[in-house]
């Protein structure tokens, strides 16, 4: 099967098929799918209508019948699982008709006898696939963004699509005539992260060993994490993300002479490879713990700090 960003990139350049089936759980991602086609046909019709059915066999009737007055259509229908053998035979459908079927996750192994219709089956998206289509999303409105903005969006949301969608609107619309958004407005907007405590204040208190700086940060986010249960997780990500800043910057750092804020060369200086790599796998097992786990994430988070401080030699 086609992975998503070679079927959006299909799509762009006019291949659009008569019919097909998404089969996916995700009602964001569903949605992306389905403003991206009308993008796409919107390119090819200047003018086109968008009708919805809830009945498959209504669907297909419609889908069928032709008329020289008829715009070009884009007929939608959420389709039951139990409903999906109607599309074993491929519905023949007139000119100009674009039929997009919806339904819950489906195993791809469990459509096999859908042998004439395209399907995109998709239980969910990868990291790289996912920041491509926000990419993708964000330049279908005019706007572009950072990559450290992306990761941001996607430390904050995970892989929740419809959250995702939702926070990117909130961002258009803080960036407005800006255009480009970047990771200071993402930790704005999504994180809602005020002045008193920044992710650099956390992640510079981190990497200095900081005991009381650190503990007294985490006392201030317990109030701002009523507000953004998933704030935990943006922090990570943002330690996350400086570190693999500091990888780029050893690594130039062998070939030429760098210039950057002199926090991060000396960091970059004092701290070995395999050092570096067990922080990261520090923050691999504490985001899922965060994420998936039971005990209260403000605690779970002092238990990542203390981790880090101790990797780092500061217990």
């Amino acid at each position: 099967m086609k992975g998503i960003r070679e079927i959006i990139k299909e799509w762009k350049r006019g291949e659009l098929p008569g019919i097909c089936l998404i089969s996916t759980d995700d009602k964001g991602l569903l949605n992306f799918l389905i403003e991206t086609f009308k993008s796409a046909v919107s390119s090819k019709h200047k003018n086109f209508e968008v009708i919805r059915y809830e009945s498959p066999a209504s669907a297909i009737e419609s889908a069928r019948s032709f008329s020289l007055l008829l715009k070009p259509r884009i007929i939608i229908c959420e389709i039951k699982e139990k409903e999906v053998e109607i599309l074993k035979n491929k519905p023949e459908i007139a000119g100009n008709t674009y039929l997009i079927f919806s339904t819950n996750y489906i195993p791809l192994k469990e459509l096999l006898n859908i042998k004439e219709i395209p399907v995109l089956s998709i239980k969910g998206v990868y990291e790289e696939d996912m920041k491509e289509i926000i990419k993708e999303y964000l330049s279908l409105s005019g706007y572009k963004i950072t990559e450290e903005g992306v990761d941001t969006i996607l430390s904050y949301c995970g892989g929740n699509f419809g959250e995702i969608m939702n926070e990117i609107e909130k961002l258009m619309n803080y960036a407005g005539d800006k255009k480009t958004i970047e990771e200071g407005d993402v930790l704005k907007v999504i994180a809602g992260t005020s002045k008193e405590v920044s992710p650099e204040e956390i992640f510079r208190a981190i990497m200095m060993g900081n005991k009381r700086e650190i503990f007294r940060f985490t006392h201030y986010l317990k109030n701002q994490a009523k507000r953004n249960p998933n704030l935990w997780m943006l922090f990570i990500g943002y330690i996350n993300s400086r570190l693999r800043t500091l990888l780029e910057i050893k690594e130039k750092m062998k070939t030429e002479k760098v210039k950057v804020e002199p926090f991060l060369q000396i960091l970059a200086r004092r701290l070995k490879y395999q050092k570096i790599y067990q922080i990261f796998d520090i923050l691999r097992e504490y985001d899922i713990r965060i994420k998936f786990g039971y005990l209260p994430r403000d605690l779970l988070f002092e238990g990542l700090v203390l981790e880090i401080f101790s990797a780092l030699g500061y217990l």
